[in-house]
């Protein structure tokens, strides 16, 4: 399966901007830093609202929670967060497993991630959303 990543803009309930960044593919030791480079690239851009849509990704590695977790870390640090969206169930365990699932708000579609961005952006989000697959 080939990999990509590409990102769009979107902007949240509470008119904050935020970016939807779609992941496709494997996030591996080869792929990650791909990812990590778009990562970097929003925080430069000063956008720290960010969802990551991984409804199309079968597989992460060690090297790629590593990016996703550095890009939380940056984007609290600017204010923001990151949402994953739509994890699978492949996905899901992994996240549960390494106890990512608790450091991360999770959604089960971009749609949701949207929301609990804009409500975690306004303050008022209680903890990580339990949804996803």
């Amino acid at each position: 399966m080939d990999f990509s990543v590409s990102s769009k803009d979107a902007t949240l309930a509470n008119g904050q901007r935020a970016v939807i960044t779609k992941v496709v593919g494997e996030v591996d030791v080869y792929t990650a830093p791909r990812l990590k480079d778009k990562l970097l690239q929003l925080e430069r851009e000063g956008i720290h609202h960010i969802a990551v849509d991984l409804t199309e990704v079968g597989f992460i590695d060690s090297v790629g929670l590593g990016v996703l977790i550095g890009g939380l870390r940056r984007a609290r640090a600017g204010g923001g967060t990151v949402v994953l969206a739509g994890p699978n169930p492949r996905i899901r365990r992994i996240l549960d497993i390494t106890g990512l699932s608790s450091a991360f708000t999770l959604a089960p579609d971009v749609d949701g991630a949207l929301d609990a961005l804009a409500k975690e952006s306004s303050g008022l989000a209680q903890g990580p959303a339990q949804g996803g697959t």
